[in-house]
């Protein structure tokens, strides 16, 4: 798995938990959350992977052949938004540095409203989890966070104090969910139905609710 606007709040605990789901379809299914692309490139290159919960682009990125299963989903909502936070009292013409999981061309394509246009490219600051990015700002370390209100609703959980002295500016177009989907042609179709059964059916047992909650869904659909 890799996608930077997944609230994961836990990794090794996901890890665990979702592997544990996937050995009642294979004895042998390893999991894991990758927090950088460089480290999901070098694991491609030296394991064979079936699955991989990954956007379309990242995987057009990796030269991957993929075929999309399933979306992740909130209710019957299959996308979600990130939003840019500042201190209280920051204006948007003063933002120079944005803390953030994503990549620096999607944060240097921001519209923000009140910050000069033809102004100086907004500098990233990249973190490997999105909740580092909250930590960036309250520490002074960048100037607005670009994370997704999931992350945002996490850290009022943790420190409703820091969590109050922050403000939201600005909010994004639904982005569609990372889907799950199968490396072609390293997997046979008897796994892909195994696979996609398990992950459309997640929902219906305690075991699969426990790693939706980590996930922060309530199922997968089809696309």
């Amino acid at each position: 798995m890799y996608d930077p606007d997944a609230n994961l709040v836990n990794v090794v605990r996901l890890r665990t938990t979702m592997t544990s789901f996937l050995r009642t379809v294979d004895a042998g299914a390893t999991f894991i959350a990758f927090t950088r692309l460089a480290d999901l490139q070098r694991h491609l290159e030296t394991h064979r992977v079936q699955f991989l919960i990954v956007a379309p682009a990242t995987a057009a990125a990796l030269d991957l052949r993929v075929r999309p299963l399933l979306v992740p989903a909130r209710g019957d909502d299959v996308t979600h938004r990130k939003i840019l936070l500042v201190r209280a009292g920051t204006r948007a013409a003063d933002i120079k540095v944005v803390a953030t999981t994503a990549a620096a061309d999607e944060v240097e394509a921001l519209v923000v409203p009140g910050r000069p246009a033809g102004g100086r490219p907004l500098r990233v600051l990249r973190v490997s989890k999105s909740f580092d990015s909250l930590l960036g700002l309250a520490f002074h370390r960048a100037d607005a966070a670009y994370v997704t209100p999931e992350t945002f609703a996490e850290l009022a959980r943790v420190d409703a104090t820091v969590a109050d002295g922050l403000r939201e500016i600005y909010r994004s177009p639904p982005i569609p969910n990372a889907p799950l989907v199968a490396v072609v042609p390293d997997v046979d179709d008897a796994m892909i139905r195994r696979v996609s059964d398990a992950f459309a059916t997640m929902d219906r047992t305690e075991a699969g609710r426990a790693v939706l909650r980590l996930l922060d869904y309530t199922r997968w659909r089809a696309p």
